[in-house]
């Protein structure tokens, strides 16, 4: 499977899920910001600035990800 591209703000088709027949109330849905941007990687990027969570030990296959493309 091809990775998502984390510039777009497009949510990639496989993450377009919802049980049959079954709806989201357009009242629960809401768009994240930080610093005004809603882009993934700068979501992301402010979460692993802002953890105090030890992500290298708790999920080693993240982390290896995240150094392999540079956003850690």
């Amino acid at each position: 499977m091809k990775y998502s591209n984390l510039e777009s703000i497009t949510m990639d088709k496989w993450n377009l899920h919802t049980f049959t027949e079954h709806g989201v109330s357009t009242d629960k849905i809401k768009m994240c910001y930080v610093d005004n941007s809603c882009k993934m990687l700068d979501i992301l990027n402010y979460a692993l600035n802002h953890t105090e969570l030890d992500i290298k030990n708790i999920c080693p296959v993240l982390w290896k990800y995240l150094k392999s493309r540079k956003y850690i």
